[in-house]
């Protein structure tokens, strides 16, 4: 059995693997831009739990090229036994002006284009009863979002990809956690689209889920983040939300998300929203068809990807 995980040198990811990692019988490709951390980390995880199918590979999320590369490696690899596929990688920042190598706005290609590419290039040598798991957040939902970000706004995905384009932007300063928080919806807009799509092609054993960790402080989430606002997001939040109980460890969500991919109580659950490891209702916004038919389409354009 073969799982890939985005994002997986630190936080969540790294959690996630650690869990896997543990069925010594599972190969865990850990997926990154940092080659350097990303085999430490392989090299940690390989001698705390003796599997050492552990294996560091670089990807770009930031850059389709990377991500053809990516996986044109891994159908070389002859490895033939793909069963899941996490995509966990996220970033957010402090405004929309940051542009991916592709010239998109880089919340969105991250969080949403490079996984919505991943997957679907992927789908091909992906088990007929494996999973997907797209990890999003409470902040897609504007009734509750946690944390102070401005709400998720969805008109067009054109608009997502060039802000440029937005006949009527949000202020200033709320540009950045907005891109963030709807990239997150767009996270929920994709699962529930690829679900259909998959039933529709009849591949339905196919196992797709969103799921919310909660608020994990002290993540790398925060690293685009100054001053003040970096120390109490690494150094005061994390400890704030243990004493009080509004936040969640990675390893407490690692287990979640792990289980998520491999635990039998999940094994007909798809098209799905889990917060907390619990199914739960999304935001009103996620069920929209005509949302989620125009993220669809654009992204497929926009990447090359043939309709499904």
């Amino acid at each position: 059995m073969t799982t890939i995980i985005t994002g997986a040198n630190r936080g969540l990811g790294f959690e996630t693997a650690r869990v896997l990692a543990s069925d010594e019988s599972r190969r865990v490709l850990m997926a990154g831009r940092r080659m350097d951390e990303l085999a430490a980390a392989a090299e940690t995880l390989s001698k705390e739990t003796g599997n050492h199918n552990i294996i560091p590979v670089e990807l770009d999320l930031a850059s389709m090229k990377s991500v053809r590369e990516f996986v044109n490696r891994f159908s070389r690899s002859g490895i033939d036994d793909l069963e899941s596929v996490i995509c966990n990688a996220g970033l957010s920042f402090r405004s929309n002006e940051e542009r991916s190598a592709d010239g998109i706005e880089m919340s969105f290609a991250v969080n949403h284009l490079g996984h919505f590419l991943l997957v679907n290039l992927l789908l091909p040598y992906l088990h007929d009863a494996g999973s997907i798991v797209m990890v999003s957040s409470s902040v897609h939902d504007p009734d509750g979002r946690g944390g102070p970000l401005s709400k998720p706004r969805y008109i067009r995905a054109e608009y997502l990809a060039y802000p440029e384009r937005q006949p009527e932007p949000a202020p200033l300063k709320d540009r950045g956690a907005e891109a963030y928080s709807t990239s997150k919806l767009c996270n929920i807009l994709f699962t529930y689209e690829l679900d259909n799509r998959l039933k529709s092609a009849g591949r339905g054993g196919i196992r797709v889920n969103a799921y919310d960790p909660g608020l994990m402080a002290g993540t790398g989430l925060g690293r685009d983040e100054k001053g003040l606002m970096r120390f109490m997001w690494n150094r005061v939040l994390p400890g704030m939300s243990r004493l009080f109980g509004f936040g969640r460890t990675t390893r407490e969500a690692a287990r979640e998300l792990a289980d998520l991919v491999c635990a039998e109580e999940y094994a007909g659950s798809s098209g799905l929203y889990f917060s907390a490891g619990k199914e739960t209702e999304s935001s009103g916004d996620s069920y929209t068809p005509h949302f989620a038919a125009d993220l669809w389409e654009f992204s497929a354009r926009i990447s090359g990807i043939k309709e499904m």
